[in-house]
C-alpha cells in the first residue's frame, strides 16, 4: 500500500477501510465507541455513518436505543421525554411528532405531551402549528402558564407583537414577578423603540443580568449615559459577545476618551499625579475600544525611567494586537533584562520580529539556539520561519517537516489523533510539502470531513494559487468570517477586485469590527482596477520667460501582477508677452509595470512630444526601471532612459534605493547621471551631468502622506518615468527643493498637492553673454512649480 503517513493504529485501520480493499463493513465503530467514548476516530466515523455532527453522535445513539425499545420507552415518562428531546436535538422533528401523536392518543388529557408537540413545531419553525397546539394546551389547563409562555414565544417569532403583549400581561396578572413574561415584554417594547415602557418592565427584576442589559440599553437610547454605563459593564460579563452591547460600550468609552482629552488639554495647572491617573485611564479605554496602537504609544510615554516587566509586556502586547510587530519586538526585547523568564520573553520578541519580516533581529535573538546546538522542539517553528525569511529554504523546510513528523508521532499515542494531524497539515504546508499535506487532508476527509478540515483545504488551494477552487469551497460557509475573508483574498488572487470588495463588505455587515475584513477592504481600496488622475500645474519663471500652465490627465488599470498607465499633459503659455513666441505642447506617455515575483518588478515606459517648436517637435523618450525588494522594508533598483530630441540625443541612468524605517517614516534616494550629444539636426559637443535626489516621507495615518525632498548637481536632462513627465532643455539645472502632500478625502478620492523651486542657468543667456563679452542678462534663474489635482479610484 503506497502511503507514507506514520499514524495511530486506528488511523491506519481507517486508511485500509477507505482504500481499494473496502473492508469498512468489518469495523464496528459503535462497539469501539461504546468501549472507549473518548476515541475521536470512532466518533468521527460514527458521525459520518449517522449523518450528524460529532457532538450529536451520543445523542443519536441514545435515540436509536430508545426507539429500538419503543414500548418500554412509552411506558416510562422519563424515557419518553428523553426520546423526544434526543430526536429534536438531532433535527428529526417529524419522528418526534409521530412518537408524540402515539403517546397523546393513549393519554389525551395530559398537558405535557401537548406542550411538547407545540414546542416541537416551534423548534421546526412552524409557528402557526405551534400556536394551534399551545391553544390546545391552554384549553386543557387554562391556569397553567406553560401554554401561554409558548404561545407568546411563537407570536414574537411571527412579529405579532400586540397579541404577544396581551398574553404577557395576562401572565403577569397571574404571576406579577414572572421572569420570562417581564423580560419578553421589555424586549418587545425595546424592539418597538418604546424605551420608557421597556425600562418599566426591565426594572421589575433589576438584580438579574438579562434585565440589567435591557435597562442599560434603554438608558443609553434615552441618552442617560451615567446610568447606562454601570449596568452595561455589569451585563458584559454574561454577554461578552453581544454586538449591540459591545458597540454601545465602545461609544460610551469614546465619550469618556473625549472627556479626558478635553480635561488634559484645558487644565494647564493639573497636578502630575492626577494627569498620570487620567492618562492611565485613557490607555485602558483605548485598549477596551481596540485602539491598541494608541494605547501602546501612550503607555510608552507613561513608562517610568526604569519600567517594570509588566509595563513593558503590556506595551508589547498592545503593539502586537495592533499588528505593529516591529514595535512589539522592540518592547519585548526591552523587557528581557527585567523578565522572570528571559528565554520566553526573548522568544516572544523573536516571534514579533519574524512577523515584521525582520529576520536579522530575529536571528540575533535565536543565535545562541542555532541548529548546531540542537534547539529544543519548542523552538523548531521559530527556526523554520527564520530560515525561510533568510531564504535558506532547505533548513526552513527541514524544521517544518520535523514538526509535521513529530505531530504524526504524537497521534500514535492518543485517542484523539485529529488535532495532531491538523497541526501536521499546517507544518507540511509551512514547509511547502504540499503532497504530504494533501495526503493527510484526503485521508481525514474520506471519513471525517468538517469545518476545520475545510479551512486547511482552503489554505492548501490558496497557496497552490488554485483560487477558482477556493471560492466555491468558501461559499459553503457564508457566516464564517475567516473563510469568507479567505474568499475575498482568492478573488484578489484572480484579479477580481470588485467581487473581493463585495465579499469583505459582506463580512463587515455581519462582523463590523472584523480586522481581517478591514485589512481586505483597505487593500481593495488601494488596488481598485481603475484610477483616474486630473491635475493642473503652474510653472512660474519670474520674468525669464512667460509662465506656463499644464493640464495633466492619466488613467491607470491594474490586473493581477500588471499595471498599465496612460497619460497626457497639455502645456500652454498662460499670458503671451509682446514679441514673445507662443509655445504649445502635448506630451503623451504610457508605462507598464509587472510584478515578476515577490522580490522583482520591472517597468517599461515611453513618452512622445507634439509641439510648435521645430527643435523638439516629435521627440520621444523610451526607458525602463528594475525594482528589487530584498527585504520587507527595502527597495533598490535602477532606471534607464534614452531620448532623441531634435536638438540632441541623451541618456539617463538613475539608480535608487528606499527604506521604510517604521510605520511613519520612509527615506528614498536616487542618483541622476546623464549624457547628451549631437543629433541628426544639430551637431553639438557631448556633455555629461550628475545629480541626485533625496526624499523623506511621513505618513502619520492611512489618510495623510507628506514628502519633503531636494535635488542637487548639474542636471541637463530629467525624466520621471513614474509620473510620465520629462524635461530636456539646453539649460543646466543646479538644485531644487520640493514638498508633496497626498490626502485620502474618502474611500475613492485622493487629493494631491506639490510645490517645488528649482535653480538653473540659462545656457542660451550664458552663450549670448560670452559672445558679446559683456553681461547682457543674468543667466542664473529660478522656476517655481505648483501642482494641484485629484485621483479617483473605481
Amino acid at each position: 500500500m503506497k502511503r507514507c503517513i506514520t499514524s495511530s493504529l486506528v488511523f491506519l485501520a481507517v486508511f485500509v477501510i477507505v482504500s481499494v480493499r473496502s473492508f469498512s463493513e468489518e469495523v464496528d465503530w459503535g462497539a469501539i465507541l461504546a468501549q472507549n467514548p473518548l476515541n475521536q476516530t470512532a466518533l468521527y466515523a460514527m458521525a459520518k455513518k449517522l449523518n450528524v455532527s460529532p457532538e450529536l453522535v451520543q445523542t443519536k445513539l441514545l435515540a436509536n436505543a430508545l426507539i429500538k425499545d419503543l414500548p418500554g420507552t412509552l411506558a416510562s415518562d422519563k424515557s419518553f421525554y428523553r426520546l423526544i428531546a434526543c430526536l429534536e436535538a438531532v433535527g428529526e422533528f417529524e419522528n418526534a411528532r409521530k412518537t408524540l401523536s402515539t403517546y397523546i392518543a393513549n393519554h389525551p388529557k395530559l398537558l405535557g405531551p401537548v406542550i411538547a408537540m407545540a414546542y416541537d413545531y416551534y423548534l421546526a419553525g412552524d409557528f402557526r402549528k405551534a400556536i394551534d397546539w399551545y391553544d390546545k394546551g391552554i384549553a386543557l389547563a387554562p391556569r397553567d402558564l406553560d401554554g401561554y409562555h409558548g404561545k407568546m414565544l411563537s407570536l414574537i417569532a411571527l412579529r405579532e407583537y400586540d397579541q404577544a403583549l396581551n398574553i404577557g400581561k395576562h401572565i403577569l396578572s397571574v404571576s406579577p414577578k414572572n421572569y420570562f413574561a417581564a423580560l419578553r415584554i421589555g424586549n418587545i417594547k425595546y424592539e418597538l423603540k418604546d424605551f420608557q415602557a421597556a425600562l418599566k418592565y426591565y426594572s421589575m427584576l433589576p438584580d438579574k443580568i438579562d434585565f440589567q442589559l435591557g435597562m442599560g440599553l434603554c438608558y443609553f437610547q434615552l441618552r442617560n449615559y451615567i446610568l447606562a454605563a454601570p449596568l452595561l459593564k455589569a451585563a458584559v460579563i454574561g454577554y461578552p459577545r453581544n454586538p449591540e452591547l459591545l458597540s454601545t460600550l465602545k461609544y460610551l468609552n469614546s465619550l469618556e476618551i473625549d472627556s479626558i482629552l478635553k480635561v488634559l488639554s484645558s487644565s494647564k495647572d493639573m497636578e502630575i499625579q492626577q494627569a498620570i491617573g487620567l492618562n492611565k485611564r485613557l490607555a485602558e479605554l483605548y485598549e477596551l475600544n481596540g485602539e491598541y496602537c494608541k494605547a501602546a504609544d501612550l503607555l510608552l510615554k507613561l513608562a517610568s525611567r526604569t519600567p517594570q516587566f509588566k509595563e513593558l509586556v503590556r506595551i508589547a502586547a498592545d503593539y502586537y494586537s495592533a499588528g505593529k510587530y516591529q514595535d512589539a519586538g522592540t518592547s519585548y526585547l526591552n523587557a528581557v533584562r527585567v523578565s522572570p523568564d528571559p528565554l520566553t520573553t526573548s522568544l516572544a520578541a523573536a516571534d514579533s520580529f519574524l512577523l515584521a519580516g525582520n529576520a536579522s533581529q530575529a536571528r540575533e535573538i535565536l543565535l545562541v539556539h542555532l541548529e548546531e546546538k540542537n534547539p529544543v522542539k519548542e523552538l523548531w517553528p521559530l527556526f523554520g520561519r527564520l530560515y525561510f525569511q533568510m531564504n535558506d529554504k532547505a533548513r526552513g523546510m527541514k524544521y517544518f517537516n520535523l514538526l509535521g513528523a513529530e505531530a504524526e508521532r504524537v497521534a500514535d499515542k492518543t485517542d484523539d489523533p485529529r488535532p495532531s494531524f491538523m497541526y501536521a497539515i499546517d507544518c507540511y504546508l509551512n514547509a511547502g510539502n504540499y503532497s504530504k499535506a494533501k495526503e493527510i487532508l484526503d485521508l481525514i476527509n474520506s471519513f471525517a470531513p468538517g469545518l476545520d478540515l475545510d479551512r486547511k483545504y482552503i489554505r492548501y488551494y490558496s497557496e497552490q494559487k488554485n483560487f477558482s477552487t477556493v471560492i466555491p469551497l468558501c461559499s459553503k460557509f457564508p457566516a464564517d468570517s475567516f473563510i469568507q475573508n479567505s474568499k475575498g483574498w482568492a478573488y484578489i488572487g484572480l484579479g477580481d477586485i470588485r467581487n473581493a470588495e463585495k465579499t469583505f463588505r459582506n463580512v463587515m455587515t455581519l462582523y463590523p469590527e472584523n480586522e481581517g475584513a478591514k485589512a481586505g477592504l483597505k487593500y481593495t481600496d488601494q488596488h481598485l482596477p481603475w484610477e483616474l488622475f486630473l491635475g493642473y500645474t503652474s510653472i512660474g519663471y519670474g520674468g525669464y520667460q512667460d509662465d506656463r500652465g499644464l493640464v495633466t490627465e492619466s488613467l491607470r488599470y491594474s490586473y493581477r501582477k500588471a499595471t498599465t498607465t496612460f497619460s497626457h499633459s497639455r502645456t500652454d503659455v498662460k499670458s503671451l508677452s509682446a514679441g514673445a513666441t507662443d509655445f504649445n505642447e502635448d506630451l503623451y506617455g504610457a508605462k507598464l509595470y509587472y510584478q515578476a515575483s515577490q522580490k522583482l518588478g520591472v517597468q517599461l515606459h515611453g513618452m512622445k512630444f507634439r509641439n510648435d517648436d521645430a527643435e523638439t517637435d516629435g521627440s520621444s523618450i523610451f526607458g525602463g526601471k528594475f525594482f528589487c525588494y530584498p527585504e520587507q522594508n527595502w527597495v533598490i533598483g535602477a532606471g534607464f532612459d534614452s531620448s532623441n530630441y531634435n536638438t540632441h540625443n541623451g541618456t539617463q541612468l538613475s539608480p535608487f534605493a528606499g527604506y521604510q524605517f517604521n510605520r511613519f517614516f520612509r527615506a528614498d534616494a536616487k542618483g541622476i547621471f546623464t549624457h547628451s550629444g549631437g543629433s541628426a539636426m544639430r551637431a553639438s559637443q557631448s556633455s555629461t551631468s550628475n545629480g541626485g535626489l533625496v526624499k523623506a516621507t511621513y505618513t502619520p495615518d492611512d489618510r495623510f502622506t507628506l514628502s519633503l525632498g531636494g535635488l542637487w548637481g548639474e542636471r541637463r536632462q530629467g525624466v520621471d518615468g513614474d509620473s510620465l513627465y520629462a524635461y530636456n532643455t539646453l539649460d543646466l539645472y543646479k538644485h531644487g527643493v520640493f514638498a508633496k502632500v497626498l490626502y485620502n478625502s474618502s474611500k475613492r478620492w485622493k487629493l494631491y498637492l506639490s510645490y517645488s523651486v528649482d535653480r538653473f542657468d540659462s545656457e542660451g543667456r550664458a552663450a549670448a553673454n560670452e559672445k558679446a563679452g559683456v553681461l547682457l542678462s543674468e543667466p542664473s534663474q529660478t522656476s517655481k512649480t505648483i501642482t494641484a489635482g485629484g485621483m479617483y479610484q473605481f
